[in-house]
């Protein structure tokens, strides 16, 4: 089945079902709000290009295109930050690829992060990094750290971040600190994200956990940021061989391992560019001695 149109509305009762293949291919704006279901099941919107539809077949795939406010309801386990270069589609393919378990259906929520050019988006990345200047995407990705967190509380909160995605964690938990108590803006406590039995010890624990991909921010900086100064969870960096973000810029290698410099990685800088290139196509679970966490809780 094959739905054409300018804008598509599936409202909250409506179904949108086939038995093999259903299309839905809107020029402008794709709204669902109820049951969208195919055996292979293809999205051609603006916010889905046409490689990244042909990466979602087959899948239980819901897009909300409109801002979702997150609330205890809304909130869920997962939740990925993209790198630099990212269209809203691609972001969506890492932040699945990032966040998955084999074999779980998975709901997640990307913090996306928008792509302004290579330029803008280099200087961004430059001054977050400096820890001179907060940028804007920094200090919204800190208030979606909050909102999350706070929402989830102690069913527990993930953050798998993809290369610029990391500056930017690290810099929004920064921001969030420096405000203080939750009152003024800053996280909740950490009891707040614990449950206690009778005999106070810990029966659920929901604190906050973070991991990284091909990250230009040192996997010894971020444990620093993530547990020392936030009391959250660090898992550590996966960092593939030949990655020049992960191992020149951040200094990371394999699982939580040390980089040959960045001497040495300069002859990987042209393999960025490539279909092949080793900071794509990361995929949870990879590195066998890997903490990061995949699938729902």
């Amino acid at each position: 089945m094959m739905l054409p149109f300018v804008y598509i509305n599936n409202n909250t009762e409506a179904h949108i079902t086939a038995g093999a293949t259903l299309s839905l291919l809107a020029d402008n704006v794709l709204t669902h709000r109820g049951l969208m279901d195919g055996q292979n099941t293809f999205i051609d919107t603006p916010i889905l290009n046409n490689r990244n539809q042909q990466e979602l077949q087959g899948r239980h795939l819901l897009v909300s295109i409109a801002d979702v406010k997150i609330v205890a309801e809304t909130a869920t386990y997962q939740n990925p930050t993209n790198g630099m270069l990212n269209d809203a589609g691609l972001a969506l393919i890492n932040g699945m690829q990032q966040s998955f378990k084999e074999g779980q259906e998975v709901a997640l929520t990307q913090n996306y992060n928008p792509t302004h050019g290579i330029l803008s988006d280099l200087l961004e990345s430059a001054l977050d990094k400096s820890g001179l200047w907060k940028t804007g995407i920094a200090k919204q990705t800190g208030e979606f750290m909050r909102d999350v967190t706070t929402a989830r509380g102690p069913d527990g909160a993930n953050f798998n971040n993809h290369s610029q995605g990391n500056i930017l964690v690290q810099a929004g938990l920064d921001y969030i600190r420096a405000l203080g108590a939750y009152e003024n803006g800053g996280f909740k406590p950490a009891e707040y994200f614990l449950i206690l039995d009778q005999d106070n010890e810990v029966k659920k624990d929901g604190t906050p956990s973070f991991g990284a991909y091909g990250s230009p921010v040192n996997t010894k900086d971020m444990e620093t940021t993530i547990k020392d100064e936030n009391g959250f969870k660090w898992q550590g960096a996966v960092t593939h061989e030949g990655d020049f973000v992960g191992e020149a810029l951040g200094g990371n290698a394999g699982v939580d391992g040390g980089s040959k410099g960045l001497l040495y990685s300069l002859p990987d800088v042209p393999k960025l560019f490539t279909s092949t290139s080793p900071h794509s196509t990361y995929h949870c679970g990879e590195g066998g001695d890997s903490k990061i966490i995949c699938g729902d809780r």
